[in-house]
């Protein structure tokens, strides 16, 4: 697993697009699109009915290698457009604050649905967290998630699962749109009808102390724990071995970002800026 001063991984955004000279030509004609005919690119329905997604959607299948793709595909394209226009926020949470933030108590969760972007993908520590709705062979590894405020209000959440060397691609689940007037609640709602939320579930899981997400619910419950980690205090730059520089090699990633800290039950971190080299 991720030791906590590790830096970003490659993100699925990366993975799964082919360069940031794609990025700012297909998502650019998007935007342009979107912003002459009036449609309100919040919205997913409006979003995929432009015919620069159309293109985009074609181009990347087109690309794609080995069943590169699974669905659902254009909701991967309108998390990723959301990511570009949104100033690529990438967040990294280490496995300290990650078992802190599963295992705190309700109390400790004042969240209002406050937000630290419009959009962005939160990276989860490797092989931390598992989950079965990744495939038909089991449970796989949650990698992270894409999360866009949406009209409505609502957000969206994209989980992304099932990131390995030995695989081409990953695996994608899309949770409904949740309303954001109940948002208060999702950090301290019991979801599971038995046993304790994101209790390991994985034969063996519990000796390696690993955890499991079973539902969607404790998948928008976690997403609103870290959210509330990440709005809580100021960003403080990383130290010199946190940043992406310091995970060169097929894993390390190109984009900066910030780490999430969450120091115990009730007393919030605080997600630290890494200005990793692009």
């Amino acid at each position: 697993m991720n030791g906590s001063r590790r830096g970003a991984r490659l993100s699925p955004y990366e993975i799964g697009t082919p360069g940031r000279a794609f990025r700012e030509r297909v998502f650019g004609e998007i935007r342009d699109e979107g912003g002459a005919s009036g449609a309100d690119l919040a919205d997913p329905s409006a979003f995929l009915r432009l015919e620069a997604t159309g293109r985009a959607l074609q181009e990347l299948c087109e690309d794609s290698e080995g069943g590169m793709w699974s669905d659902p595909f254009g909701a991967f394209v309108f998390h990723a457009f959301h990511f570009w226009v949104a100033g690529e926020h990438l967040y990294v949470v280490g496995e300290e604050a990650a078992r802190s933030l599963a295992a705190s108590p309700p109390e400790s969760f004042r969240w209002q649905g406050e937000l630290p972007a419009m959009a962005g993908y939160v990276q989860l520590p490797k092989h931390l967290f598992w989950s079965p709705a990744g495939g038909e062979g089991g449970a796989e590894p949650v990698d992270g998630f894409f999360w866009t405020r949406c009209a409505g209000p609502t957000l969206s959440l994209l989980v992304v699962m099932g990131i390995r060397r030995n695989r081409p691609g990953f695996s994608l689940t899309e949770l409904p749109p949740a309303g954001m007037a109940g948002a208060s609640e999702w950090p301290r709602a019991q979801v599971r009808e038995e046993g304790e939320d994101f209790a390991a579930a994985l034969p063996g899981g519990d000796m390696g102390r690993l955890h499991s997400i079973l539902t969607l619910g404790e998948m928008l419950k976690l997403a609103a724990r870290i959210f509330f980690a990440s709005v809580s205090g100021e960003p403080t730059p990383l130290a010199p071995d946190e940043t992406g520089a310091a995970d060169s090699g097929p894993e390390g990633g190109g984009l900066p970002s910030r780490r999430i800290r969450f120091s115990g039950p009730g007393v919030p971190g605080r997600p630290d800026s890494q200005e990793a080299a692009t």
